[in-house]
């Protein structure tokens, strides 16, 4: 396996959960076994959340998975994803004509952010 990207670390891009999206499609490719996009997504956030270990999200990962413009709605123990287009391809070829990305050299760590949500999660539960 090699693995080459053009984007720098920590622009907010979601790079991290497509490669890790892209390699669990991929082995799952190699030994024929079919998986859906959902077992994906969520073969992806126990390989980053547990497995590795790191304080990251989990809208990356169901974006990546799914494709496409989807409101994803996250409730305390299920995900709920609804095509917000529901496959009008005029629309969504509308936004991309008029869409602009810029690299303002800005970058963040999401892994802060994350560690800082989770805590506050944490501190409201046992209270």
């Amino acid at each position: 396996l090699i693995h080459a990207g053009d984007l720098p670390a920590q622009t907010g891009l979601g790079a991290s959960s497509a490669f890790s999206v892209g390699v669990i499609n991929a082995i799952h490719k190699y030994k024929n076994i079919k998986i859906n996009n959902f077992e994906a997504a969520k073969i992806a956030l126990n390989l980053e959340q547990n497995i590795l270990k790191e304080y990251v999200g989990s809208q990356d990962q169901i974006a990546c998975a799914n494709g496409g413009f989807n409101f994803i709605n996250f409730n305390k123990n299920k995900i709920s994803i609804n095509n917000m287009f529901n496959k009008n391809k005029s629309a969504v070829k509308r936004i991309e004509n008029h869409m602009v990305l810029f690299f303002t050299g800005i970058i963040r760590n999401s892994q802060i952010v994350e560690k800082d949500k989770l805590r506050k999660i944490n501190s409201n539960d046992s209270g």
